[in-house]
């Protein structure tokens, strides 16, 4: 055996290796809550893949923040859902529904802002199909993961379930999200630990 055949063969092995590992890693749920200022946006994205948006902070700061977290390529969201009518949480959305296709927006519960007003408004001009969802209904976002709505009405508080794995989103996000950088947690079902 020649040197250089000997040196493609090592090459092949390592990519063979490498694609091996890549298709048998588990695929894991991340919930990445992202760095916009005096707001709230939570992105998760579920083991296969799709993506629901949780709020979209105060502006177009969303927009970089999602670059972050998505690859360049990718334009859709599933879901997004507003979990209140605060300018500062939603005032966001109507650039997410500008740059991206959304497949699904759950609301809140009644209008009483001109800015859910004016969101109501795009998601009607672009088609985008809106659902209404009421205390104990469950948003299955794939591969065993589902998002559970535990309060209703002008603020909506749920969790994620992914297996053994529960997280808990309140209206607002916890004061510890507020950094220079996005926040992001993996879990593999099972445990949860901080990326």
């Amino acid at each position: 055996m020649t040197k250089f055949s000997l040196i493609i063969l090592i090459i092949f092995l390592c990519i063979c290796t490498y694609l091996g590992l890549a298709v048998s890693a588990k695929p894991l749920l991340q919930v990445a809550f992202l760095n916009v200022p005096k707001g709230d946006a939570i992105l998760i994205t579920s083991p296969e893949g799709n993506r629901v948006l949780i709020d979209g902070g105060p502006d177009k700061s969303v927009l970089p923040a999602l670059g972050r977290e998505m690859s360049f390529y990718e334009h859709s969201i599933d879901l997004v859902l507003a979990t209140s009518q605060k300018s500062s949480d939603i005032g966001g959305l109507p650039f997410v529904f500008d740059r991206f296709n959304v497949g699904a927006f759950v609301n809140s519960g009644s209008i009483s802002s001109a800015t859910y007003r004016d969101i109501e408004d795009d998601i009607t001009e672009k088609n985008i199909p809106e659902i209404s969802v009421k205390i104990g209904d469950e948003i299955d976002i794939g591969d065993r993961t589902k998002f559970v709505i535990l309060s209703s009405g002008a603020e909506i508080t749920g969790k994620i379930i992914y297996g053994e794995t529960e997280i808990s989103f309140p209206a607002d996000i916890p004061a510890f999200a507020s950094s220079t950088n996005d926040i992001v947690f993996e879990s593999d079902g099972v445990n949860i630990w901080k990326k």
